[in-house]
């Protein structure tokens, strides 16, 4: 178990999510150990974890093709990966996220680069956005040594050796999808070139409930709307409800941010089974409305977190062929 102690939720007087975290009366974090199993990383079964920032302790886990060893002289594509868990669970070496990226770099035969960021409640948002944004610097520093960003750590042997930086896309499930999002809104240092983004279930929220989230309230049983209401009590910035621009991405200021921002093409994924349907769809709109290159992939039978459910293989084999297929198409637009 996981545990931080936070003076903050004292003040407060929060205890926790039922099932997932408990607050302590001193204050520590306790998150669950049956929905969060940890697996250790292994060089022999070509995975490894580095660390990126020795001040904030953000770490990833490396994975490799098992068809490729580091001593091959072909490079390959590069797949920045951030878990779902609501921006409260689950770190890279959560079972159900190590087993996912695995896969995925079998299926693309890439580097999978999976990120730990910070988790709330010890850590609320944005440090989790601030996380995602660093790791894309300190893979820029791998790429060029004379980059700006100063690597706190010594540069990885299989990213020095094996990535394609002209090939890097950046996925992310629920609030990792969430994550990419703001990412590449306020990015401004741009030596690491982003080819695609991979958006599966973005966790987005607001204040007033959506019909599909009426409508499918009692049967997402994998993320209840109520569920997801408490997580974001826990993440978002003291004193903000579900319509901070964190969370609802609908707003006029983020349509403007939005439109200005240089997004690279997208595959957004939307679970039918998913309560949070109508708000990705939505997203995709506005999206399309703002002129910029995605493409949906809407999963009838898929549930909120589908990709690490062993009940959702099919629909999780269904996600790497679109992916696979979306990393082999030509473009020249990146960001």
């Amino acid at each position: 178990m996981a545990a931080c102690k936070s003076s903050e939720l004292l003040a407060l007087n929060y205890t926790g999510v039922p099932g997932l975290f408990d607050v302590l009366p001193d204050g520590s974090v306790i998150r669950s150990d049956i929905l969060s199993p940890s697996i250790a990383a292994n060089s022999s079964s070509f995975t490894r974890d580095v660390l990126v920032d020795r001040g904030t302790g953000l770490q990833v886990r490396i994975f490799l093709p098992a068809a490729h060893s580091a001593c091959k002289a072909s490079t390959l594509s590069i797949i920045v990966y951030f878990h779902g868990g609501g921006f409260c669970m689950w770190t890279a070496d959560t079972l159900y996220v190590h087993n996912f990226c695995a896969k995925l770099a079998r299926a693309a035969h890439a580097l999978v680069v999976s990120v730990s960021y910070r988790l709330a409640p010890e850590h609320r948002l944005p440090a989790a956005y601030e996380d995602g944004a660093r790791v894309l610097q300190w893979l820029a520093g791998h790429k060029d040594s004379s980059h700006s960003f100063k690597l706190d750590e010594p540069l990885d042997p299989w990213i020095v050796s094996l990535a394609d930086f002209s090939q890097c896309f950046l996925m992310g499930e629920g609030a990792g999808a969430n994550l990419i999002h703001h990412v590449m809104l306020g990015r401004r240092e741009k030596s690491l070139p982003v080819h695609g983004l991979i958006l599966v279930n973005p966790l987005f929220g607001g204040e007033e409930r959506t019909p599909s989230e009426v409508e499918l309230e009692k049967t997402d049983m994998a993320a209840p709307v109520g569920m997801l209401d408490e997580l974001w009590k826990y993440c978002l910035p003291l004193g903000a409800d579900r319509n901070h621009h964190f969370s609802n991405p609908f707003g006029d200021e983020v349509a403007k941010s939005l439109s200005e921002a240089e997004f690279p093409r997208a595959l957004l994924v939307v679970p039918g089974r998913g309560s949070l349907q109508d708000r990705q769809f939505e997203y995709f709109n506005l999206l399309k409305s703002l002129n910029k290159d995605v493409l949906l992939l809407f999963l009838k039978n898929a549930a909120h977190g589908f990709e690490y459910m062993e009940g959702q293989v099919d629909q999780a084999k269904i996600l790497l062929q679109f992916t696979v297929q979306f990393m082999a198409e030509k473009t020249s637009k990146v960001s």
